[in-house]
């Protein structure tokens, strides 16, 4: 919706300095934070990072991609991305993420059993389309017409 926003804008004409900053500050205030977090941190290794920074090593168990969640930490796609970049064993650099700084080390990678035959996985997401294509199907309708409402006339 956001991006729709700033297109809509776009296309009006260029944003005032207000609006343009209240949308960027937020993303450079992090971005600076980050850059000041990533300079404070001593050594290659999780254990050491984390005790440099006064905290624990924290494991999250059930990541997906269709749910780029980190427990305690939110939702962060750009981390959960980079860690399944990885394959088992490997460590990611540091990231700057929406809630903090993460370095990941990817224990174990569990992929999805293969399926036989898709259909019912089809047939889930067809029935849950169909009223969201119906709905749309009206409101184009709806706009599309002219209809001129003349009941006050004769009521």
């Amino acid at each position: 919706m956001l991006l729709y926003n700033l297109l809509e804008r776009a296309l009006k004409g260029l944003m005032s300095i207000a609006e343009a900053s209240s949308l960027v500050m937020p993303k450079l205030r992090n971005a600076y934070k980050a850059k000041q977090i990533m300079a404070t941190i001593s050594g290659d290794d999780l254990d050491a990072i984390a005790s440099s920074q006064g905290s624990t090593v924290q494991n999250a168990t059930a990541i997906t991609m269709a749910a780029p969640t980190i427990p305690g930490a939110g939702a962060e796609p750009e981390v959960v991305g980079a860690a399944f970049a990885k394959a088992a064993g490997e460590t990611t650099s540091l990231i700057a993420g929406e809630k903090g700084v993460f370095k990941v080390r990817v224990t174990a990678v569990n992929n999805a059993p293969a399926l036989e035959n898709y259909a019912s996985y089809a047939n889930q997401l067809n029935s849950a389309a169909t009223p969201a294509v119906n709905t749309k199907v009206y409101q184009a309708l709806k706009n599309a017409a002219e209809i001129e409402d003349n009941r006050a006339n004769f009521f």
